[in-house]
C-alpha cells in the first residue's frame, strides 16, 4: 500500500508505504490505503482532507449509509470511525491514472511489514512522478 499527503498548494507534507502480508480483495486493499491516509494525515493541521481513491466501490460505500457486514464493511466502519477525528473529509473517486505516486510509494520494497512514514517529503523516485505530472498538468 502507498500514500503520498499533499498540502492545498500540492506539497507533499507526509508518505508512507506499508507492505500487505496477505492477499486481499482488491477493494479491501483499496479500503485498507484510505484507513493507512487518514492515520498518516491526521498529525497534519489543518485537519481538513480530500481522499482521491481509484476504487469506485469504496467510495460509494463511504458516501452510504446502507450498512454492511461484509469484512469490507468493517474497514469502511474504521475509516468512518476515523473520519470523525477531522473537521473536513471528502472522498473522491480519480481513476487509477491519476494516482501515480501513491501506486509508486505502494511499489517501494518493504521486507519487513513495517509501515515506512516519511514526513514532509517522500522517496526520490515518487517526487520524480510528481514532478512529471505537475509538467503534464502544466502543458495542458
Amino acid at each position: 500500500m502507498g500514500v503520498v499527503v499533499e498540502n492545498c498548494h500540492g506539497l507533499v507534507v507526509r508518505s508512507a508505504c506499508k507492505q500487505v502480508w496477505q492477499a486481499l480483495d482488491p477493494p479491501i486493499i483499496e479500503a485498507k490505503v484510505v484507513v493507512l491516509v487518514l492515520q498518516v494525515a491526521l498529525p497534519c493541521e489543518p485537519r481538513r482532507i480530500v481522499v482521491e481513491c481509484d476504487c469506485k466501490h469504496v467510495v460509494s460505500m463511504l458516501k452510504s449509509t446502507r450498512y454492511d457486514g461484509s469484512y469490507l464493511g468493517v474497514v469502511i466502519r474504521e475509516i468512518l470511525s476515523l473520519v470523525e477525528l477531522f473537521d473536513y473529509a471528502e472522498f473522491v473517486h480519480v481513476f487509477r491514472g491519476a494516482n501515480g505516486p501513491a501506486h509508486a510509494m505502494a511499489q517501494l520494497d518493504s521486507r519487513d511489514y513495517c509501515t515506512r512514514v516519511w514526513m514532509g517529503e517522500c522517496p526520490e523516485v515518487v517526487n520524480d512522478i510528481i514532478a512529471a505530472e505537475l509538467c503534464n498538468f502544466a502543458e495542458t
